[in-house]
């Protein structure tokens, strides 16, 4: 399967988000309140709990 179809759900934005959006993956930050300070990456989605991703995935 293509990186792109999966999505990678971390907390660790230097040890996970740029990596793994290098590598071509879908990424969700797990903010817990705290601010994006990595300059030289973006995650895709940001959420404060893994619960808002469960709802956002919700039918």
């Amino acid at each position: 399967m293509a990186a792109g179809k999966f999505l990678f759900v971390v907390d660790n934005p230097t040890a996970d988000i740029v990596w793994n959006s290098e590598a071509g993956m879908k990424t969700a930050w797990v903010s817990r309140g705290r601010n994006w300070a990595v300059n030289d990456s973006k995650p895709d989605v940001v959420i404060a709990s893994v619960g808002d991703l469960v709802r956002m995935f919700s039918v």
